[in-house]
């Protein structure tokens, strides 16, 4: 092992079998389909209103005193518009989570033989 990497914070320490077995949970919640059925199955209709969840903010939570703050103060929804994906960018995000759920006509499911003869 390369004594750069040792010490890299994104490395799970794995010194006890709670930790290990913590470990081991997330590599197969990544590994399996699970995470991608709860990422792509029925995200549509909450996540069809962009402004329930944004993919990204243009802006920080502006500091008192200063002229966005004010605006955040006295407008709320017009700050959070301004913050909030673009329309391009929007349009992107609902395209793909009305794609990703979607079903092969011809899909077939884990357990479940192609041609039933």
């Amino acid at each position: 092992m390369d004594d750069d990497l040792k010490e890299k914070p994104w490395r799970p320490k794995m010194h006890t079998l709670k930790e290990f077995i913590h470990s081991c949970s997330i590599i197969i919640w990544r590994a399996l389909a699970l995470l991608h059925a709860a990422d792509n199955f029925g995200p549509y209709p909450y996540g069809g209103l962009i402004l329930n969840c944004p993919t990204l903010s243009r802006r920080w939570i502006p500091k008192a005193g200063t002229k966005e703050y004010d605006e955040m103060v006295n407008s709320p929804q017009t700050a959070y518009l301004r913050t909030i994906t673009p329309k391009y960018e929007t349009i992107l995000n609902l395209t793909m989570i009305e794609i990703l759920p979607r079903h092969a006509f011809d899909e077939v499911y884990l357990g479940e033989k192609d041609n039933p003869n």
